[in-house]
């Protein structure tokens, strides 16, 4: 069982101070062991003797002075965790402009891809649709390309040759000549193409 509190009758300095057993036993083992004063509780006590004062263990007050031990410091708080940063207005609105900056080249790459799809198509469709004739166009313009050519160039008379002035001289050669061609291979005819156009005279080159 806890000894009871002890009842302190203050007095002033210089005075006889009350105490009980417990107060006591630490005054005597403070005398023994010399120390100049006790701590009786909260209240450091400086003396100067002890004795018997009214039937009482007493004391002689020479300083008294109460200690309120140190409290232990409360623990710090756990630092709360700092709250994200709300995002400024400015940043608001860098986010939003690269967002829509994403979102109209994505749109824009699709357009450009469905565009490219569509010009491929419409232009096998133009291939197919185009007329098969136009390399014999391409074929009867270069034909009546060199008809006009040689309408505007006008054939030189064939110049007769040695053999054919010796033939004309003797008939009998030239009857022989040919009868052995007419023999020998049948003559080919030259296929001529005929020009409208008007052949320039001979008198218009003299």
């Amino acid at each position: 069982m806890a000894a009871p509190a002890p009842v302190w009758t203050f007095y002033k300095q210089g005075s006889w101070l009350a105490y009980g057993a417990h107060e006591t036993v630490q005054i005597e083992l403070a005398f023994q062991t010399g120390k100049s004063n006790i701590n009786l509780g909260p209240y450091w006590i400086d003396f100067m003797r002890m004795e018997q004062h009214d039937g009482k263990n007493a004391m002689l007050i020479t300083k008294v002075k109460r200690t309120i031990p140190p409290a232990a410091p409360p623990p710090a708080p756990a630092p709360a965790p700092s709250p994200a940063p709300a995002p400024t207005p400015a940043k608001r609105t860098l986010d939003k402009e690269k967002d829509d900056e994403a979102e109209d080249a994505e749109a824009d790459k699709e357009e450009e891809e469905e565009n490219g799809t569509t010009e491929t198509k419409r232009a096998a469709r133009g291939k197919e649709k185009q007329p098969a004739r136009r390399s014999d166009d391409a074929g009867d313009g270069d034909e009546a390309s060199s008809d006009g050519q040689e309408a505007a160039q006008p054939e030189p008379e064939p110049q007769a040759s040695h053999e054919q002035v010796e033939a004309e001289a003797d008939p009998t050669t030239t009857a022989t000549t040919s009868a052995s061609t007419t023999s020998a291979s049948p003559p080919v005819k030259k296929k001529r193409r005929f020009n409208l156009k008007k052949r320039p005279s001979p008198a218009a080159d003299t």
